[in-house]
């Protein structure tokens, strides 16, 4: 016999991928041996093979029969999300996106019997990710702005919890000062800012003060004769890659600002230090 009387996963954004560690807490008739079960992990686009199951320290929350040997399990494994199309899409609100976990074993060095193959293999579950990746600015229309950044999911068995943290941003009311300014965070890398004014990038210049970084023209004789411009900052915030990007307009008859944040789908230098930017 076997049975999961208990399954959590945690999943959070690492680069260009979804971390995915499981925890599973398997009761069975006769204990299993070292790397003897896997898990298998479909989403929409991708299955994520033969994950081994590696026995944890941690003892199970609860024995649901005293004649079964419960032992906990854990595995970690990566979604790519780089090539992976569903995933890549904008995704404004967030979807349900559909999780499969199947189980099998590996009889290479086990000997399991007929029906603990097949009792193992009639194993599921079906869960789901809560996921977005388009990020807009919380709030009203006050310069001072805050995205809600989601760091990990928490799915424990069916229920859901998501934990966020916030970036702030201040834009300038006028078409002076610094234009764009990002505060000081732990975990937050900038690099890559620019600022377009009437169709061609300006030279600008990016100083720390009071806990912020600014970004301004050099000159800001690049600021004659416009009432608008468009800025973007590439992001390093918790080991994923986000591009921010804001248009804001000074006119009397339109003065409104857009901003969108996106992960960024791509390896990065396993070396941080390579990530030439302003380290807060």
């Amino acid at each position: 016999m076997i049975s999961i009387q208990d399954y959590k996963l945690t999943i959070e954004p690492f680069l260009y991928q979804l971390k995915i560690k499981g925890r599973y807490e398997i009761s069975t008739s006769t204990p299993l041996t070292t790397k003897s079960i896997f898990a298998n992990y479909r989403f929409p686009n991708q299955l994520i093979k033969k994950l081994y199951l590696i026995k944890s320290k941690d003892p199970c929350k609860r024995s649901i029969n005293e004649g079964l040997f419960c032992q906990v399990y854990e595995n970690i494994g990566y979604l790519n999300l780089a090539s992976d199309s569903y995933f890549k899409r904008e995704i404004k609100s967030y979807e349900e996106v559909p999780i499969e976990i199947t189980f099998d074993l590996d009889t290479t060095n086990f000997n399991p019997s007929p029906s603990l193959i097949d009792e193992t293999n009639l194993l599921s579950i079906g869960t789901y990710l809560r996921y977005k990746n388009s990020f807009y600015i919380e709030g009203d229309k006050n310069v001072n702005k805050r995205v809600k950044i989601p760091t990990y999911q928490v799915i424990d068995n069916g229920n859901h919890y998501q934990s966020y943290d916030h970036i702030e941003f201040s834009i300038s009311e006028s078409a002076r000062g610094s234009l764009i300014s990002v505060k000081k965070k732990d975990n937050l890398l900038i690099n890559n800012a620019s600022i377009e004014i009437g169709g061609r990038n300006i030279p600008i210049t990016q100083k720390e003060s009071n806990g912020w970084i600014h970004i301004s023209p050099k000159s800001f004789e690049d600021l004659k004769g416009s009432d608008s411009f468009k800025g973007k900052l590439l992001l390093l915030f918790k080991n994923q890659g986000y591009t921010f990007n804001v248009s804001n307009s000074y006119s009397l008859d339109e003065r409104t600002s857009h901003y969108r944040i996106q992960p960024i789908f791509k390896a990065f230098p396993k070396n941080l230090g390579e990530f030439k930017s302003v380290s807060f």
